[in-house]
């Protein structure tokens, strides 16, 4: 009906399976065509074809719903260990574990996550609700995510951010995709080359300068000018600084004389 009180028909035709029962709309259709004869036009498209029907008649073929049917999986786990189970144990019945330690862990745990229409999922302080996946499910997810259609090869740490904006959670995602990452062939031929030597690396003895010295006395030489025919050498463990005294006679009173002369200007050992 119109605003000016005009009669327009108007019908849809559809080209597919509908879920609407035809035996109620035909009864209906039928209790109409008594009631008024001008539907009767519109009844004939339960019966025939809309070719047969008056040039006034407008019908709309529609070869697809409009709105596509997707059927959704449900993640869940047939594992009784799942790490899911004692959390929903406890949000849906308050039932905890036996172990005072290991309930005292679920009681705390269970403020992240929350139960919606039958399922667990981690909250998000800046995000939606993430949905939690059983760890037998976690390494699809990981392919999918780096491998998948819109998947990038990626970096351990980028790969459990963009996992989670995703929107799926488990307990262990960033060291389930470092050990992925380092699994992955692409992964590993892409990444940055390692730039330490093969060779096993030596440990720094002394953490500062001047910490640890190496005192060695050396002679007999050969005499040199002034008669010295001996030296006394200290190196630094760190920063390999070397001190050297040439010395005539191997005495106690010369070797006190150069540790009190190195001393005073590098301090003690």
């Amino acid at each position: 009906m119109g605003p000016q009180a005009e009669n327009m028909e108007y019908a849809l035709w559809f080209n597919f399976p509908a879920t609407n029962n035809k035996d109620e709309y035909e009864a209906m259709i039928i209790e109409l065509r008594a009631e008024n004869e001008n539907v009767g036009q519109l009844s004939r498209l339960a019966t025939t074809y809309y070719t047969e029907l008056s040039e006034e008649v407008y019908v709309e073929v529609c070869d697809q719903p409009a709105y596509e049917e997707v059927v959704v999986k449900n993640i869940t786990s047939s594992n009784p260990m799942d790490w899911r189970t004692p959390i929903i144990e406890y949000l849906v019945h308050g039932h905890l574990p036996s172990d005072s330690l290991e309930a005292k862990k679920v009681h705390n745990r269970s403020f992240k996550y929350q139960i919606y229409q039958g399922k667990l999922y981690r909250k998000c302080w800046d995000g939606p609700l993430l949905t939690c996946v059983a760890t037998e499910v976690a390494p699809k997810v990981l392919a999918e995510v780096q491998q998948g259609w819109c998947g990038i090869h990626i970096g351990a740490r980028s790969l459990a951010i963009k996992i989670t904006r995703a929107g799926y959670n488990w307990p262990t995602v960033v060291k389930d995709a470092t050990a992925y990452v380092k699994r992955c062939d692409v992964c590993q031929l892409m990444g940055n080359a390692p730039q330490l030597p093969t060779s096993a690396l030596t440990p720094v003895v002394s953490p500062i300068p001047f910490a640890m010295w190496g005192i060695d006395l050396v002679g007999k030489l050969p005499k040199a000018k002034g008669g010295a025919e001996f030296a006394i050498i200290t190196v630094d463990y760190f920063n390999k600084w070397v001190e050297a005294v040439p010395l005539k006679k191997t005495k106690s009173e010369n070797v006190i004389h150069f540790l009190g002369k190195t001393s005073s200007h590098l301090g003690s050992p």
